[in-house]
């Protein structure tokens, strides 16, 4: 009876611990998991970083990734998780590592990120074309060679 009182006890306390283990491990969400050049990517943590902790920055490796990135810290609990947002940039296709940095204890969490490629914006204004202005240069070339030939047609005759 004793035995069976004792094996209760000790299930129940690792039941406990297993319990408590899970809900203070690292967590980490990003939503999409993958996405071409300009998709907005959002980035969820547990309660992963510090009371201490007064800002967290979103890297990437290898860099190039990230641009616009935001993250801001919310107590929960006995520590803080993250939320944090950024859109890909113009980088080449391939996967990624996104780790979100608490400071000042670098506490950090990761998770990975597949970057599609896609076309990248090189600037520019479209405008339309003048076919006046692109054919002109043509129709003098035209001119001058009747001009010429005229000129030599004339020059024979004499």
């Amino acid at each position: 009876m004793r035995f069976m009182k004792f094996l209760a006890i000790m299930l129940a306390v690792s039941i406990v611990l297993s319990l408590t283990a899970s809900a203070y491990a690292d967590t980490i969400t990003i939503t999409p998991s993958l996405g071409p050049v300009g998709t907005h990517v959002v980035v969820t943590t547990g309660e992963d970083f510090t009371l201490g902790d007064t800002s967290c920055t979103v890297s990437s490796k290898p860099s190039g990734l990230i641009s616009n990135p935001t993250c801001v810290l919310s107590p929960v609990d006995l520590g803080q998780s993250a939320s944090a947002s950024f859109t890909v940039a113009c980088a080449p296709a391939g996967d990624y590592t996104v780790t979100l940095t608490g400071n000042p204890s670098e506490n950090q969490v990761s998770t990975s990120f597949s970057n599609e490629g896609g076309s990248c914006p090189v600037g520019g204004v479209v405008m339309p074309a003048n076919t006046f202005a692109i054919a002109a240069p043509w129709l003098a070339v035209i001119g001058l060679v009747g001009c010429i030939g005229t000129a030599v047609v004339v020059a024979k005759k004499r």
